[in-house]
């Protein structure tokens, strides 16, 4: 059967977590607008999404921003169905120039990011003109009166790490600009231990309070097959340095849910599938859910299954407790039961089984 879902059904499912399946039925193309498109999972979303929107062979017609060009990332990604425009997200600059030529999106998915956590700390303001994408909203709501569905990937650094499989409303906002004062709630000891989870707090909160039409997805740590970015892939970076013979230290005491790339491009279909015009948010309807994989792993687990797939020697990945100095939630792992729920039919790929995907399919 293939995947549908109804307009009402999507409403339906941020409020109710219930969601239909079809076999008589397909989904329009869309315009998609992939603000960060030249990112690791922008990159992705661009690709998947004009190749094969609905999963069936229709793609959609989708539009990307860039900021830095240069790589050949983003003659790449350009094709009969992807156009590029390049955009200030600080500025917003290039933002008028994107609907004087793509038109109004249906949706947006907004995935560009400072996401290295000590360049947050180092240029605090540099990485808000990104992570808070005020420009972005405010352009939404005055270009298009807030009609298109804003997609925004958040992070599970939101989380304090004090605990395990933290719940969405472990964090909570109460819908208010976070520089005026609005930043939102948190259960005991759940605040963000670091800059580059401030930051996500305060997009969240700006977001809830400035534009109805949303909804929020927490990533944890996503991996995948490689692709031309600027920062080092963390799964990549694993299998050299494993594969070079020396001993490599893994933090065994630090926990994430490591979620595959695909499986994000996936909840993203899935969404912009279940979009129409005229989409009404009902009082009380969900609208941030946990973005993880299905397993709490360390980053030594991750190596330790990565040798074992890859035929490392066991030995090379030494398990050692994280510093104390480092700023990072010891536990961000995440129950994604509200995924699940609001997904129906969509489970998420364990770290094995994604390692065959990445390494040994062609």
């Amino acid at each position: 059967a293939s995947r549908y879902i109804r307009p009402r059904d999507f409403e339906r499912g941020l409020n109710s977590a219930h969601l239909e399946t079809k076999s008589d039925s397909f989904v329009r193309e869309m315009k998609v607008l992939v603000v960060g498109g030249t990112g690791y999972l922008g990159q992705f979303l661009v690709e998947r999404l004009a190749e094969d929107g609905d999963g069936e062979g229709a793609g959609h017609e989708v539009a990307f921003t860039y900021h830095t060009a240069g790589s050949g990332v983003v003659d790449g990604l350009v094709g009969p169905r992807a156009r590029a425009f390049r955009v200030d997200l600080g500025s917003g600059d290039g933002l008028e120039a994107v609907g004087d030529g793509f038109g109004e999106p249906d949706a947006v998915i907004n995935c560009a990011a400072v996401s290295q956590p000590r360049l947050c700390e180092e240029k605090p303001e540099l990485a808000r003109e990104v992570n808070v994408p005020s420009q972005l909203v405010r352009w939404l709501r005055r270009r298009f009166d807030g009609r298109p569905l804003l997609l925004h990937l958040s992070t599970d650094h939101i989380y304090g790490g004090g605990r395990a499989w933290s719940k969405e409303s472990d964090v909570e906002d109460d819908g208010g600009d976070a520089r005026a004062g609005g930043a939102g709630t948190s259960c005991s000891g759940n605040e963000p231990v670091n800059e580059y989870g401030r930051l996500k707090k305060e997009a969240e909160a700006f977001i809830r309070g400035n534009y109805a039409n949303h909804a929020i997805f927490r990533s944890s740590i996503i991996y995948g097959k490689p692709r031309n970015v600027a920062r080092t892939l963390f799964l990549q970076w694993m299998d050299s340095a494993l594969g070079s013979g020396e001993r490599v230290d893994f933090f065994c005491d630090e926990y994430r849910c490591p979620i595959y790339v695909m499986d994000i491009v996936n909840v993203m279909k899935l969404a912009v599938g279940g979009l129409r015009d005229g989409l009404i948010q009902k009082e009380g309807g969900q609208r941030v859910f946990n973005l993880g994989g299905p397993e709490r792993l360390s980053r030594y687990d991750m190596a330790a299954a990565l040798c074992r797939h890859r035929g490392h020697a066991p030995a090379l990945a030494a398990a050692v407790e994280r510093p104390a100095h480092i700023k990072a939630p010891l536990d961000a792992s995440m129950d994604i039961t509200r995924l699940r729920n609001t997904f129906t039919g969509f489970e998420p790929t364990p770290f094995s089984k994604a390692l065959v995907a990445i390494f040994d399919d062609d």
